[in-house]
């Protein structure tokens, strides 16, 4: 192609056309995929209740992190009441037509286009999803024909196949799929679903019945010598070991002797669950607290919490997400290693040092290196998928440390206790708070900060959207970012205040990337892309 090109702007030109035909290729591709793919589930799929805001939501925010939705002007009309009737549905599908809606308003409309989703009850128990834009229009007699498979509208280069997969995704769901004018003079496209019933507020499952089960309760507060009569029992369930927990909330009870603690300590995953599961029909928390910052982010994103009132100080500067979540520690993944093993070895700097240091000692290191298991630890998942988002070095370690034998654990303390009694030599990816109570109490184990990058993560505390005692609850989250809070934090072994650890060097302090809440932390939680990254790194880590 280049070689029969007269000048470089000759040149230039058929590469873009080159490219631009490439993209319209893999776009039809994509597209007769999805199309097979929703006519397939149709058939094959059985239909489940679903929460059709929810998944919505979900979509949203994955479209608003890809870059060809970036210029998009979207919002979102929730009429929907509380709780909104479920529908009957393959997921799956369902994702794929409105993201199809969506690439559709884009294709037609321009970059810049304007996107309204809403969603509301048409009625007692039928939802209406509608999908309007800014664009254009479609010509009354296009209507119909758009529906069919490689009928496209105008000249914006569309498959033809868009709307095609809305129409057979609401053929599938027996719901009904109209076109018409926005009020914007755009098109607008409307499936509205047969409800199934009301979304379910109340038990666990059985499955999460068993992981509440297994979380016994500690009861804080009320059995203190000399503790003033508790006028409240403020229930928190926590992905933090009560006995590191305990000097934080003995500083509460001193300042509010007139609460006390009802306190479950679960691991990050159970926690998880435990909290779906809750509601008013059964147990449920006041506060929710876990350093797994992802399924912090989806659980506030489902509705389960309440916002804080706005009459505190400190809240009113915390680094908080929606007013609802706020990260009150700040806590850096480490790596602990066995200082006597590497008496011979040099230090690593880097992620790649660390990585060629593997590599180029595989005598050393075989079968004696250590990281969580990330299918059942939520930090370690949290740390690992984002870590992948920084480049090639996450995934070459990890590839390498699969290759060279990897022990997989789902603690922080059976990881330090492996270092220290010499089992594994060093494990990666550990979250330094706890690493760092464990190791000053043990010798035989050593706390390493890489200086190329360290993640560093909020713990994070919201008030349930279901809770018994939400003025405990705000003042006890208004503690923990109050001043005498953080000095709590600060002087508690494990723990560590919004500044970070003291412990800390200044320029380790400055290789820290502190994850932030936000939407962009719910693409990792979407079902497809974290089966997807589980299966890849259960690839690379178990060759």
């Amino acid at each position: 192609m280049a070689s029969e090109a007269a000048s470089l702007a000759d040149v230039r030109e058929r590469l873009a056309r080159a490219r631009s035909q490439s993209a319209r290729t893999m776009r039809l591709t994509n597209q007769l995929l999805s199309h097979a793919m929703v006519i397939h589930r149709a058939e094959a799929q059985p239909a489940q209740a679903l929460d059709l805001r929810a998944l919505v939501r979900e979509v949203l925010v994955e479209v608003l992190a890809a870059p060809q939705f970036a210029a998009m002007d979207l919002s979102f009309e929730d009429a929907l009441p509380e709780p909104a009737p479920t529908i009957l549905g393959d997921p799956v599908s369902l994702r794929e037509a409105l993201r199809n809606l969506l690439e559709n308003a884009v294709q037609h409309g321009g970059a810049n286009v304007g996107v309204t989703v809403t969603l509301a009850l048409v009625s007692a128990d039928s939802i209406a999803l509608r999908v309007s834009d800014t664009g254009p229009g479609l010509a009354e007699e296009e209507r119909l024909r758009v529906l069919e498979r490689f009928r496209a509208s105008g000249a914006t280069g569309g498959s033809g196949l868009g709307l095609a997969i809305v129409a057979e995704v609401a053929q599938a769901h027996d719901a009904e799929l109209t076109i018409d004018t926005a009020a914007s003079g755009g098109l607008a496209v409307t499936v509205t679903f047969p409800g199934a019933s009301p979304a379910p507020q109340g038990g666990p499952s059985r499955r999460d019945a068993l992981l509440l089960l297994a979380a016994a309760p500690l009861v804080l507060g009320a059995a203190l010598p000399g503790a003033a009569r508790a006028d409240a029992t403020l229930t928190i369930w926590s992905a933090t070991d009560a006995q590191i927990i305990a000097p934080i909330l003995d500083a509460f009870r001193d300042a509010h002797p007139d609460i006390s603690f009802r306190y479950r300590d679960f691991d990050t995953q159970a926690l998880y669950s435990a909290v779906l599961a809750s509601g008013p029909g059964g147990a449920a928390p006041d506060v929710v607290i876990s350093p797994a910052l992802d399924l912090q982010v989806q659980l506030v994103n489902e509705g389960l919490a309440r916002p804080l009132p706005r009459r505190a100080v400190q809240a009113e500067s915390a680094a908080n997400w929606r007013g609802e979540l706020f990260g009150f520690t700040l806590e850096p993944e480490v790596i602990v290693l066995n200082p006597a093993a590497f008496a011979a070895l040099p230090r690593p700097r880097s992620h790649a040092g660390l990585a060629d240091l593997i590599r180029d000692n595989p005598a050393v290191f075989a079968g004696r290196l250590g990281t969580y298991d990330i299918r059942r630890s939520g930090i370690g998942y949290l740390l690992s998928a984002q870590a992948a988002t920084l480049g090639p070095d996450h995934a070459r370690l990890t590839e390498i440390m699969g290759h060279t034998g990897t022990q997989l654990f789902e603690t922080t303390a059976d990881m330090v206790r492996a270092v220290a009694e010499g089992e594994i030599l060093l494990a990666t990816g550990v979250l330094g708070s706890y690493a760092a109570a464990l190791v000053s109490a043990d010798e035989r184990a050593e706390i390493l900060l890489l200086e190329d990058y360290n993640l560093a993560v909020p713990r994070t505390a919201f008030i349930s959207r279901d809770a018994t005692q939400p003025e405990a609850a705000a003042r006890f989250i208004e503690f923990l970012l109050a001043p005498a809070g953080q000095a709590a934090l600060a002087r508690a072994p494990g723990l560590a205040p919004l500044t970070g650890p003291d412990w800390l060097s200044s320029t380790e302090r400055a290789s820290l990337l502190t994850l932030q809440p936000g939407p962009g932390m719910l693409l990792w939680q979407d079902r497809m892309k974290r089966q997807g990254f589980l299966a890849d790194w259960v690839r690379s880590i178990t060759p």
